[in-house]
């Protein structure tokens, strides 16, 4: 028994599923942005081309980073990745609307892992609580 992966079930599952982790990872950067403090001085931090940057910047986060930062960088990746498959799943089983919504999300989620991605690049001390 059990879901087959060609099935509208699955479909179902799936969204359910990528919604619940953009949750999470919203929930995580917002601890992040009241409670960690980032140090200005790591690989990535003033890079002059941006997408190098965000490359370093987000591989240190993971290897180097505040487990918090790592947890929320890992959980980024796979939410990037996995707006991917949701759009093909979408276009596979989904409806219009519903393949136009995971396209328009998949591109909102990749420009936030580059928003985040360029923040850690330019990162400034402040103050934290």
């Amino acid at each position: 028994m059990g879901l087959k992966p060609a099935s509208r079930e699955y479909w179902a599952l799936n969204n359910v599923t990528f919604m619940a982790a953009l949750v999470v990872q919203f929930g995580i950067g917002m601890a992040i942005d009241l409670f960690v403090g980032i140090t200005r001085h790591h690989p990535g931090t003033g890079a002059s081309n941006l997408l190098t940057g965000v490359f370093d910047s987000i591989t240190w986060a993971v290897l180097h980073g505040p487990i918090l930062l790592t947890i929320h960088a890992l959980i980024g990746l796979g939410v990037a990745v996995h707006s991917i498959h949701n759009l093909m799943w979408n276009v596979r089983w989904g409806t219009r609307g519903s393949t136009w919504a995971a396209g328009i999300g998949a591109l909102f989620v990749w420009a936030a892992a580059l928003n985040g991605g360029r923040s850690l690049t330019t990162t400034t001390t402040s103050i934290r609580c």
